[in-house]
């Protein structure tokens, strides 16, 4: 968010002149606008630790409350909480007590310390006049010392978060008897306090700094035509602001060195044109020279003014984050690495738009891995610290655009001579395709939307926030190759696997990560659902699905009409795909194959495989698209593999289609139209670090088990005795090893996890090829008996073992495929 301080400044005056000018004691206008100034300065002075991050969530929520999200409840909530924060600092500063001595001091014992109204500091005990309550406040209109105004403020904090039914109106009027406040306090103090913040004025940047020129080039709620345009015209205009009455030859030599470049004069004489039609700029008649129009050297003065009020704002917070850390020494080398971070990945950006993606020796991933590594080495080595210093970060950005919108208008000034870049963003319309992951969150949708439970989930967010993105904009079509449905059926038939974990499994424990089930836990969490409410109901309720579907033979014709209409209902279009060679698959597989073993990408198998083989060929064919299309996915193994794959069949061409993760490519496009948004970049960073570091690649345990239970089973019952089994042989091994009962969960979630997909994987693999004398039949005849499934599991889990005390080779097979081939000659 980029906070309008000029704006801010100005909205916040009209707010509380009429009260402030008309109380007891009364303030003059320039007394007022002063304290206003005054008030934005104390918000950032540091006094303590526990309230120096005052900064970065009031004047974020001021901004909402009074020009971006203007009569909403959340905003209003935020200002009212902080007003004892901002208040302590003034006993602080004004009176040199210690955090100490008001630590636990509450609303109006910070009133009475300050002597806001001596009637009230007067009293003695609470019931005392004058009794702040809301059913007194009438009686206190008209008395001195804005007694209504302390009153209606202290009211109002205590009930903000319970949830009131309060109208807009409501909610201004209440926001503006709190800053009346937030002003009269400060104009209280206003000596002292100023005296406190001019003795250590913050640097300033040079209002006509390439800085400051560069930030405006990105502006809010304004498309363009022309981006080259726009950031020639930028440095015009600013140059202009800066020197004054200036001739064509000069402002044609001044860009030209400034960007490196040659443009001719005749363009310039087009932009300037276009720019005095906009009334910004005028020529004098006498000497024929150039200069800005009185409008817009008042609106370039502001945008500095913003500009020095965003900087200022923004190194508050960050040097928070440094203190928090003890990495103060790191600031500036912190802040530049930051700067360079987000550059780069703005820079993938334009290579991905150009079409030269193949070129590009790191990629996002790379890019945020190195600066992972970066911030690890200033936290010795620890990357749980390291973690929570980059989340720290990433939330400065989100409150502040500051610097994403600086890091990408410097990239921007790079495309003045690219006309490929120019052709790229003015498609008028986007096929985008997405991966499989994607679809398993918009299957929650509507879910969400009926349920309204807020669902505190990253990728459940970027998801929604795609999908009202496309219904918002119709030029972004959304599609989902039909190939794919049978991994989203899959996905719903492990949910349904796991429902018999659901009354087997302690119910304290988190079952899976499967996408489905992950919705439900969160429900059951945060007690949106009945704690009696089952897994199976929830799976009947919201997807029509019950657990004797899974061992129908027909499953996927039970889901794939339920998966049509609900992607129809959100404009996810499923089209058409035609059919491809099974050499072009072949080829592509075998790519693919390569790529993941070549870049120790976590493996796929069967139908996952083909299919990203068969979206690889499609998304390559030029025939098909006269649109370059779109890939969204979070895989990234799908960059290496694109790579590998456009340089062995397409080498006499540029790259023929985009590669973006969701969040990602929210940000890219509302970057086209000159816009930041904070939260899709903080969110893109998110989903990047979480698949680098913090997210496991597989399931839990009991995701792995259900898999290889539904590998023996062929109804619910059998399922239910081998879960049995399959439990107690797990937890009573591992038991006998580690003692920390905290520990042998996490080792079993995680750990252990691993190890059994491995297995299953790869047994699943061999049994389902052609040339084996064993098939997934002949195993699950064999397992059906309780008896033969508990000796099998036993040789699964010595196998696991053994792996890891072996040279790290990976599990064999050998024993588990003479043990099936052994049982299948017995029971002929």
């Amino acid at each position: 968010m980029t906070v309008e301080y000029t704006k801010l400044r100005e909205k916040i005056f009209k707010s509380v002149q009429p009260i402030l000018s008309k109380g007891t004691p009364k303030y003059e206008d320039h007394e007022i606008t002063e304290a206003i100034e005054v008030f934005f300065k104390i918000i950032r002075k540091k006094v303590h630790p526990f309230l120096n991050g005052l900064s970065s969530y009031l004047e974020p929520a001021l901004n909402n409350a009074f020009i971006e999200d203007i009569g909403q409840v959340n905003s209003l909530g935020t200002i009212a909480d902080r007003l004892e924060a901002y208040l302590k600092k003034i006993v602080i500063i004004c009176k040199g007590k210690s955090y100490a001595n008001l630590e636990r001091k509450n609303l109006v014992a910070l009133f009475k310390e300050l002597d806001l109204n001596s009637a009230l500091s007067n009293q003695r005990t609470p019931t005392d006049y004058p009794a702040l309550e809301i059913s007194n406040m009438e009686s206190f209109k008209g008395k001195e010392e804005y007694l209504y105004n302390l009153c209606y403020t202290r009211t109002t904090r205590n009930t903000v978060h319970d949830a009131p039914d309060w109208d807009e109106i409501q909610v201004l009027t209440r926001r503006n008897h709190i800053l009346t406040i937030y002003i009269y306090s400060t104009l209280k103090y206003i000596t002292q306090l100023k005296a406190a913040t001019d003795s250590a004025n913050p640097e300033v940047n040079d209002k006509n700094s390439e800085q400051s020129m560069l930030y405006d080039f990105i502006t809010f709620s304004k498309t363009t035509t022309s981006i080259r345009e726009q950031i020639i015209s930028s440095f015009i205009l600013h140059f202009l602001n800066k020197n004054g009455e200036t001739e064509i030859e000069q402002l044609v030599s001044e860009s030209n060195d400034f960007f490196d470049q040659n443009v001719s004069k005749e363009t310039y004489n087009r932009l300037i044109e276009k720019l005095r039609i906009e009334k910004k700029v005028e020529k004098d008649k006498a000497n024929s020279k150039f200069k800005l129009t009185s409008t817009e050297t008042a609106r370039i003065e502001k945008t500095q003014q913003d500009f020095a009020q965003n900087k200022e704002a923004f190194l508050t917070s960050f040097q928070e984050v440094t203190t928090k850390y003890g990495v103060e020494g790191e600031f500036d080398k912190l802040f530049d690495s930051t700067k360079k971070f987000f550059e780069c990945n703005y820079e993938v950006d334009l290579y991905e738009a150009l079409d030269k993606g193949v070129d590009l020796e790191k990629d996002d991933n790379d890019l945020t891995k190195e600066y992972f590594d970066y911030l690890k080495s200033i936290t010795n080595n620890d990357e749980d610290t390291a973690q929570l210093l980059f989340l720290d970060i990433l939330n400065v950005c989100d409150s502040n655009d500051f610097l994403l919108r600086l890091s990408a208008s410097q990239i921007f000034t790079d495309l003045t001579n690219s006309r490929d870049f120019q052709h790229y963003v003015n498609q008028t319309r986007r096929v985008v395709f997405l991966d499989t992951q994607i679809i398993l969150y918009a299957l929650l949708y509507e879910i969400e939307e009926e349920l309204n439970t807020n669902y505190e989930n990253l990728y459940f967010k970027i998801i929604e926030e795609l999908i009202l993105f496309s219904k918002a904009n119709k030029t972004i079509e959304l599609n989902f190759a039909p190939s794919y449905i049978g991994e989203v059926s899959h996905h719903l038939k492990r949910a349904l696997a796991l429902i018999p974990y659901d009354t087997i499994v302690d119910n304290e424990v988190k079952l899976s990560n499967n996408v489905f089930y992950e919705y439900f836990w969160w429900m059951k969490s945060k007690e949106i659902v009945e704690k009696e409410y089952s897994f199976a109901e929830y799976m009947e309720d919201y997807f029509k699905l019950y657990e004797t579907d899974i061992y129908d033979d027909n499953f996927r014709g039970i889901v794939n009409s339920n998966i049509y209409d609900f992607l129809k209902r959100i404009d996810i279009n499923i089209p058409e795909i035609p059919r491809y060679s099974q050499n072009d698959i072949d080829n592509a597989t075998n790519i693919l194959i390569s790529s993941i073993r070549k870049n120790n990408s976590k493996p796929k198998y069967g139908l996952v495989l083909k299919n990203d083989a068969l979206m690889a060929c499609h998304l390559s064919n030029k025939r098909i698209h006269l649109i370059e299309p779109v890939f969204l996915t979070w895989d990234k193994g799908f960059t290496a593999f694109r790579k590998e794959y456009v340089e062995k069949f397409s080498r006499t061409e540029i790259l023929v289609w985009h590669l973006f993760n969701p969040a990602k490519f929210l940000n890219h496009i509302s970057l086209l139209k000159m816009k930041i948004n904070p939260q899709a970049v903080t969110n893109e960073f998110l989903s990047i670090m979480d698949s680098l570091t913090f997210r496991e690649q597989v399931g839990t345990i009991y995701d792995v088990q259900s898999k290889f239970i539904e590998l023996s089973s062929s109804d619910g019952s059998i399922a239910r005795k081998n879960i049995k089994i399959l439990k107690e042989i797990f937890e009573t091994e591992f038991e006998n090893v580690i003692d920390n009962k905290d520990e042998l969960q996490n080792y079993l979630l995680k750990d252990v996890a691993n190890a059994l997909d491995d297995v299953i994987s790869k047994l699943l693999d061999y049994l389902q090829k052609e040339e084996n004398d064993l098939s997934l039949n002949d195993y699950r005849k064999i397992m059906k008996e309780s008896n033969l499934f508990e000796d099998f599991s036993k040789i699964v889990l010595t196998e696991i073992k053994d792996d890891y005390g072996s040279s790290g080779e990976g599990v064999k097979l050998d024993n588990l495929i003479k043990f099936i081939s052994e049982k299948k000659k017995k029971a002929v």
